[in-house]
């Protein structure tokens, strides 16, 4: 529960400490609509996916399908502290990772890129603090690096590097590092002192819902 705790935190609040965190769950989950709303039917249902209770986590699932019109495989990765400014047709797909703090804005499609990708495990990978602008879909075995933008309406097919632009159909980077980009990573990216987000690291650890 404690990890629960942790990541709605970063979610909803920013990593700060919330007193009474549980009821003000329960009413994000009941009594409200909007991002925050849906971000907490989506930890509720990693959480009884990674406890074992697939049933409950399905029936989540749905919830979100109902109220949002979005879709979240029970076995895609989310990270820490995602944003997702107007919930409304996102598509995550089963093998889907994606980082800390990353950004996914209305009808995002992340998924495979050709029928049976799904048996190959062929699904993006987002790094941290990615931001993806509305109608953009990334698909296949890609990465987008820490920091990068994706375009409204992109469709990527091949890697993006960190703290880049990439826009087009299919996309194509635009832009190299800039200051505000490298401002951005600069200002996101945990000391080396503390612990990243690791999906896989997560899977031999968690007992509940993912951590940094």
């Amino acid at each position: 529960m404690s990890l629960l705790r942790q990541t709605i935190e970063a979610d909803i609040w920013g990593g700060r400490r919330t007193h009474a965190w549980l009821i003000k769950f329960l009413a994000l989950l009941f009594l409200r609509r909007g991002q925050r709303s849906c971000i907490a039917w989506l930890r509720l249902a990693q959480f009884f996916k990674r406890r074992g209770h697939i049933r409950l986590a399905r029936w989540c699932v749905a919830t979100i399908e109902r109220r949002f019109g979005c879709y979240f495989h029970i076995n895609a990765e989310v990270g820490p502290g995602i944003n997702l400014p107007h919930p409304i047709g996102i598509v995550v797909g089963e093998g889907v990772k994606i980082g800390a703090g990353c950004k996914l804005y209305q009808h995002v499609t992340l998924g495979g890129r050709r029928l049976g990708d799904w048996r190959a495990g062929n699904y993006p990978q987002l790094g941290d603090h990615v931001v993806v602008f509305c109608g953009a879909a990334i698909l296949g075995s890609v990465r987008v690096g820490d920091g990068a933008t994706i375009g409204a309406n992109a469709v990527v097919l091949d890697s993006v590097p960190s703290c880049q632009v990439a826009v087009g159909v299919p996309a194509r980077v635009v832009e190299r590092p800039g200051p505000l980009a490298e401002a951005r990573i600069t200002r996101c990216t945990p000391a080396p002192s503390e612990p990243r987000y690791d999906a896989a690291a997560r899977d031999t650890t968690d007992t509940g819902l993912g951590s940094h």
